[in-house]
């Protein structure tokens, strides 16, 4: 049974994944709310850069789908850097890190991570952003959207493991009146007592 649930494990695995390239003594990384509030926004910016906000975004189920619950679940990493020079916060310098640098190494690092008990990641955007209503010039933001294929119908293994659920599957599987098997199965509901 897995240990967590989907999104949990794509979290952990993620900043796992960022920490190799941005380490947490310059880079702060926060779990984020999509979308994020002006005031949410400028409480993070205000006491920390860099920084790494990563959120989960959507489960987006697959047309198909039919009784099961597969799809995609989306997240989106933020990459918010400070600089005071117009183009340093794009190229960075010495005082800080760049943008451009940032987002590609982000997109790099999540591209084809493979999640345990998940899937593998795939960037499916890359792009500059910005905070509407923000107007501080020494900010750069951009945000890498990623997605996985999941099934999520039994996402914790709660249901393969349930009694109840495994005597369900006995009562269609075997005839109540001599043990055996019920034959082939139908699509045909019969109200009760018929």
């Amino acid at each position: 049974m897995p240990a967590v649930d989907p999104i949990t494990a794509v979290h952990q695995a993620v900043e796992a994944r960022l920490r190799t390239a941005f380490a947490a003594a310059r880079w702060s990384f926060e779990l984020i709310p999509s979308p994020m509030t002006i005031d949410e926004f400028k409480a993070i910016v205000m006491k920390s850069t860099p920084w790494l906000g990563f959120a989960w975004r959507s489960i987006e189920p697959d047309a198909n789908a039919g009784r099961t619950i597969t799809g995609r679940l989306g997240f989106t990493l933020t990459i918010v850097v400070k600089n005071q020079g117009r183009a340093a916060r794009f190229l960075g310098d010495r005082l800080g890190p760049g943008l451009y640098a940032s987002a590609l190494a982000a997109a790099a690092l999540l591209h084809g991570l493979t999640v345990a008990d998940v899937g593998t990641l795939a960037v499916t955007r890359a792009a500059s952003a910005f905070a509407d209503g923000w107007s501080d010039m020494s900010i750069a933001i951009a945000t890498v959207d990623v997605d996985v294929g999941v099934d999520l119908s039994d996402a914790l293994a709660a249901i393969a493991t349930s009694d109840d659920f495994l005597r369900l599957v006995t009562a269609w599987d075997l005839d109540s009146a001599d043990g055996q098997a019920a034959g082939e199965p139908t699509d045909t509901i019969l109200p009760r007592g018929s």
